[in-house]
């Protein structure tokens, strides 16, 4: 095959994958319109008014420091390599390189954090190694408080488990707990993930050391950090609805889960699309009629905190 051929045909992969990713977006855009439009009438006739100036900006605050902890957690990984940043540096590097997200493809936010890290001493493959393993403890400590978060309100997923089976929630918690666990007692061979992605990329592999103490750390500092942002979360809704019927634990885990399942959607670019849906879907038994709305209103809200975060990021100095 001729160097031109091989061109042509990486080309029109390259066309069809966008082709089915930009598909798949239309259609979860699609079903979360059908929802808005069969809830139009309780939408429009409900009385829509910043209830709580006070609550809104609380919901902003608590926000902001939930993103400082993410990115205080990473630092904390970023030491298993021998590395030190400073936690204003750590932020820095976190949300600026955070917008990639934002664009078609899931390298780019790779790509920001490997390119301002190394101004700060910190190699590419290490740079790449420490946010494939932050994605981990990230997604499993999330995960991890939907399922505790489930236990203690059912009705989360009640509808989307039912086909299931009623024990799905049980199997699901006890996964959750497992993972988490397994994570935190065996650190260190999370890098294997990292070296078999590394080798593939050619990349020389790594070795990495997280002393067993700052394991349960990095866990509990993404779980706090969930926490936070989940409650800031309810704060908002709390500014909007405060008739509503939406308990602190069901809005932590409801935003947890749907914030990290959106940003695993790879055709996704920041999650937009599936988040919103998957929101909406756990937040109906609470917000009957008004939940695709704020879902909505959600990432609006999301988009304005990570702004001023990049903002503040770029105050900061080397």
């Amino acid at each position: 095959m001729t160097s031109v051929q091989s061109s042509q045909k990486h080309s029109l992969k390259s066309q069809a994958i966008l082709f089915v990713k930009i598909i798949l977006v239309a259609a979860v855009f699609y079903f979360l319109y059908l929802q808005v439009n069969t809830n139009w009438a309780d939408i429009s006739s409900y009385d829509w008014e910043i209830a709580s100036p006070a609550y809104l900006a609380l919901s902003f605050a608590a926000a902001l420091f939930s993103l400082f902890l993410f990115s205080s957690t990473w630092s904390l990984i970023v030491r298993g390599f021998g590395h030190r940043l400073r936690l204003p540096v750590a932020f820095k590097i976190s949300y600026i390189s955070n917008l990639g997200r934002y664009l078609p493809g899931k390298i780019w936010q790779l790509l920001g954090i490997i390119y301002y890290a190394s101004e700060h001493g910190l190699s590419p493959e290490k740079a790449t190694a420490s946010f494939i393993i932050s994605q981990i403890f990230m997604s499993a400590s999330s995960f991890l408080i939907l399922a505790i978060a489930v236990q203690i309100e059912p009705l989360i997923i009640v509808d989307q488990i039912r086909i299931l089976g009623e024990k799905f929630a049980y199997l699901f918690t006890a996964l959750m707990i497992i993972i988490s666990f397994s994570i935190i007692i065996w650190p260190n061979r999370i890098l294997s993930v990292c070296n078999y992605i590394l080798k593939k990329l050619s990349k020389p592999e790594l070795t990495f050391v997280m002393d067993k103490k700052v394991a349960p750390l990095v866990f509990a500092g993404y779980c706090v950090a969930w926490i936070f942002y989940g409650g800031a979360f309810w704060l908002l809704i709390q500014s909007l609805a405060p008739q509503e019927n939406l308990s602190l634990i069901s809005a932590i885990g409801i935003f947890a889960g749907a914030y990290q399942i959106g940003y695993l959607v790879l055709f996704a670019p920041g999650g937009f699309g599936p988040r919103e849906w998957m929101m909406s879907q756990m937040l109906m038994p609470f917000l009957p009629g008004i939940a695709p709305i704020i879902a909505i209103l959600s990432r609006l809200w999301t988009i304005v905190i990570e702004i001023a975060a990049t903002g503040l990021s770029l105050t900061v100095k080397k």
